[in-house]
């Protein structure tokens, strides 16, 4: 068996949004543990890896007595439901651009209230970026090449590619942070196979107008703005970096800062060793300033935000830790920062958006989740994207 089936065999099991939702060494090392015989997990993190069980009406105490015929026709409609909900969670998450725009400015406020400095915050978002695209492409290539060393083992050209891409990708300096899982493949509460709720509709469409110019194909998928054009992929791409490159200026920040006081009070470097124990810390503490998407809810949770009586949970939830945290470590410059933005507000009429829009002390306990007018929902996804983009504008 190759590494590829057991790859494979691997993904069937923990299912393939779990798996693309892996970094490339904990891939590696779930196929090398498969490969040995087996399978180390951590306790606190079998939840994580292997999840739970959906929920669904059918096993309902009162309805799974119910005839099989009758229990397969509410499954049905509660799994067409389900997806009715993703393609409005994806109009939401990916369609509108002010829900990117406003998470941005979130994660900057949240690096001024750590005490950085603007101008290094904006100059490594944009170093960040690079570095992922960067690692993205390069991930890419090494699979390519893994493949052709294994295929042809006595090739020296292909090897020494690769050996150079590793020792490349070993220098990026986003390396810590994918290792240690922070670029999340997640979205809010979209996994990477939500997406394919929006193949579908786009497929749908392809369809029937199949045997038509291509001209009046890309016309419809930009007009309803499906997942083959270009404006959603970068809206898709963006959203998922937006998070990263936030972490990756906090991270490279709070190490330097940490490294010189250290060289101040010491008068010399940092060992080897002190080094890998500080860049731990800051990544767990980097982990939990930002939102971890990737750690699942609870199975009832998890329903609710399924058939969307509750949506986008996990930020509303979780920010309250992350407020308390930012407003415990630091409580003068909170304070200052608070008070300049309300005056602000007060002065342009604009309240920048910041970790604590969703706090329970700013909110209050029943205004921090967010249901959905359900009457609009149909109808705002039969309504075409740029007709949804002109009435904004206008």
């Amino acid at each position: 068996e190759s590494d590829q089936d057991r790859a494979s065999t691997i993904k069937a099991l923990l299912g393939e949004d779990v798996w693309d939702g892996l970094n490339t060494r904990s891939q590696d090392r779930l196929v090398k543990q498969l490969k040995d015989g087996t399978l180390w997990v951590r306790e606190d993190m079998l939840l994580d890896i292997f999840g739970f069980r959906h929920l669904s009406m059918a096993n309902a105490p009162l309805i799974k007595h119910l005839p099989a015929f009758i229990k397969s026709y509410l499954q049905i409609m509660e799994n067409g439901w389900k997806e009715i909900i993703k393609l409005y969670k994806i109009e939401v998450v990916i369609k509108l651009p002010i829900v990117l725009i406003e998470n941005i400015i979130s994660n900057f406020m949240t690096g001024l209230f750590q005490g950085h400095s603007p101008n290094t915050i904006l100059k490594l978002y944009k170093d960040g970026w690079k570095g992922l695209n960067q690692w993205i492409k390069d991930d890419l290539e090494k699979k390519r090449l893994t493949g052709l060393v294994l295929a042809y083992p006595e090739n020296k050209e292909y090897k020494n590619k690769l050996q150079n891409l590793e020792a490349a990708m070993e220098r990026n300096p986003i390396k810590p942070l994918v290792d240690a899982g922070l670029f999340q493949h997640i979205m809010e509460d979209l996994n990477v196979g939500d997406f394919k709720s929006n193949s579908r509709l786009s497929n749908y469409v392809n369809d029937k107008l199949e045997g038509s110019p291509e001209l009046l194909k890309d016309g419809v998928n930009y007009l309803f703005m499906t997942e083959r054009t270009g404006p959603f992929k970068f809206m898709q791409k963006a959203t998922m970096f937006s998070d990263f490159v936030a972490r990756y200026a906090d991270y490279t920040m709070t190490m330097e800062s940490k490294r010189n006081k250290f060289k101040n009070k010491f008068k010399r470097e940092m060992t080897k060793d002190e080094q890998s124990r500080l860049e731990h810390n800051i990544l767990k503490f980097v982990r939990d300033t930002y939102i971890n998407y990737s750690k699942p809810d609870s199975a009832f949770m998890s329903y609710l935000q399924d058939i969307g009586l509750f949506m986008f949970t996990r930020y509303a939830i979780r920010i309250q830790k992350v407020g308390k945290d930012i407003a415990a470590g630091k409580p003068l410059r909170f304070a200052t920062l608070m008070f300049g933005q309300e005056l602000f507000e007060g002065v342009v009429g604009y309240d920048p958006a910041d970790p604590f829009e969703k706090s329970v002390l700013s909110r209050g306990p029943f205004d921090i989740l967010w249901s959905p007018e359900y009457e609009k929902i149909i109808l705002d996804l039969l309504e075409p994207q740029l007709y949804t983009y002109g009435k904004a504008a206008f």
